[in-house]
């Protein structure tokens, strides 16, 4: 879990064949973050973390430039991956100074 600045996001697409040779293409973002705090795992300065493209299979719609709390966790086809059910919050919602402090207490920072 890191705070962070998002200063980039690319479209990506992944195909998938089934074993009947039905073949399903899916779009997805990546996003990168400018860390600024790391809360919880081992990320460097910039983060780079994936999330579903459409509001309805769960896809995360970040805002460039604006600060975030993000959760995300390892996926082997993505690297990183986030949904719109993970703990994503942005900086000026009244939740994040409350999260960043159960983070804190719970590292024993706080």
């Amino acid at each position: 879990m890191v705070e962070g600045r998002v200063t980039g996001r690319k479209i990506k697409k992944y195909r998938l064949t089934l074993e009947n040779r039905e073949v399903y293409s899916f779009t997805y973002f990546v996003y990168t973050i400018r860390v600024k705090q790391v809360h919880k795992g081992q990320p460097g300065k910039l983060l780079r973390v994936a999330t579903a493209r459409e509001g309805t299979t769960c896809g995360m719609r970040f805002k460039m430039g604006r600060w975030y709390l993000v959760s995300a966790f390892p996926d082997e086809r993505y690297g990183l991956y986030t949904s719109s059910c993970s703990t994503n919050i942005r900086r000026r919602e009244m939740y994040f100074k409350q999260e960043i402090a159960a983070l804190r207490k719970l590292a024993g920072k706080g």
